[in-house]
Parts: structure tokens; C-alpha cells; sequence
């Protein structure tokens, strides 16, 4: 642990740029001793040089025109960038799952919708229960027992039916597991 510490100190950007600085002042000075030069002369001639290039650098004669063109030539980038943001950014991308609409579930065939909600995320609402035979909704029979039926085909379903927050549920975990094909299922 105190080896990890230590290694992490000293891999540290600022500790590695400070260490650079003293490092390479403490050879100028040592350089100046071996030259038998004045301590820190050498110092003292880079300060110099950084100083002339920093004052011919903001006394250089501009013209007029290449300031002009300068600006030009930040705006047509910028118009070029921003048309590209927009080409880029004009269709949003829809999630894959909008197109998984129906699934066996818990016994029955399902159909249903997705609805975005305020926050900007779907959610599946409109679930419903479909026929395995034609895809027709089927509708609620109450015989002593709840049972649907087909109302095209007349097929029976005796099962029992599931809530459907399970259902919806299981719906949300399909698309967060990707147990569903993108293309819709007849």
C-alpha cells in the first residue's frame, strides 16, 4: 500500500513537471560552475532570449488585408463545421427496440407500443394480448374462470393470464438483455 503511494507521487503529472523545472535549473547552475561562468548566467541568457521573442513576436508589422483574411477564413470553418454538425445531427438515430412490438410472454402472444415519457426514456404501454393463430386482440370470457377468445378465429385460451406488470416487466428485460430480433414478428 505505502509502495503504491509513493509510485502514484511520483507519477503524478504536477510532481513530474515541478521535478523537470528544479531539475533542469540545478543544471544550469551546475553547467555554469563547470564553464566557470557566472552562476545562473545561463538562466539568465534563456530569460533573455523568451523575453526578445515574446516582444518581436507582439511588434510584428500586420497588414490590414491578412487580418481580414484571417477572419474570412475562421468563419467559412466555422460555417463548414457547424453545417456539418447539423448534417450530422438532422435525423436522430431511434433506438433499435422501437420496432420489437409483440413476443411470446408468459404463455400468450403480446403486442403493445412504446410511449416516450417526459424524461425522454419508453416505455411499453398498450399491452395487449393477441391470437398465435391469426393476430387478432383477443377478448375476455368470463365462464366461471377467466379465458380469452378470438374473436376471427374463435381459437379458446384456457391459460391462466399473467399481471401485466409482469408482462411489461419482462418486456423492459428483453430489451435490456437484447433477447429480441429488431424486426417485428407476425
Amino acid at each position: 500500500m505505502k509502495d503504491s503511494k509513493v509510485k502514484k507521487f511520483f507519477l503524478n503529472p504536477w510532481t513530474v513537471g515541478i521535478g523537470v523545472a528544479i531539475f533542469s535549473f540545478l543544471l544550469t547552475i551546475v553547467g555554469d560552475v563547470i564553464k566557470g561562468e557566472k552562476i545562473l548566467s545561463t538562466f539568465v541568457v534563456i530569460v533573455n532570449w523568451s523575453w526578445n521573442t515574446i516582444l518581436s513576436f507582439l511588434t510584428f508589422d500586420l497588414k490590414v488585408w491578412w487580418i481580414l483574411i484571417g477572419i474570412a477564413v475562421i468563419i467559412l470553418g466555422l460555417w463548414i463545421y457547424s453545417k456539418a454538425l447539423d448534417a450530422k445531427g438532422s435525423v436522430p438515430q431511434e433506438p433499435p427496440f422501437l420496432s420489437y412490438t409483440q413476443d411470446d410472454i408468459l404463455g400468450y402472444r403480446f403486442e403493445w407500443e412504446w410511449k416516450k415519457d417526459y424524461s425522454g426514456k419508453y416505455g411499453a404501454e398498450n399491452i395487449r394480448p393477441i391470437c398465435t393463430k391469426c393476430g387478432t386482440p383477443l377478448v375476455r370470457e368470463y365462464h366461471g374462470m377467466s379465458r380469452f377468445k378470438c374473436l376471427r378465429c374463435d381459437k379458446q385460451y384456457q391459460k391462466s393470464y399473467p399481471d401485466e406488470g409482469y408482462v411489461k416487466m419482462m418486456i423492459h428485460d428483453n430489451v435490456r438483455l437484447k433477447f429480441f430480433s429488431g424486426k417485428e414478428e407476425n
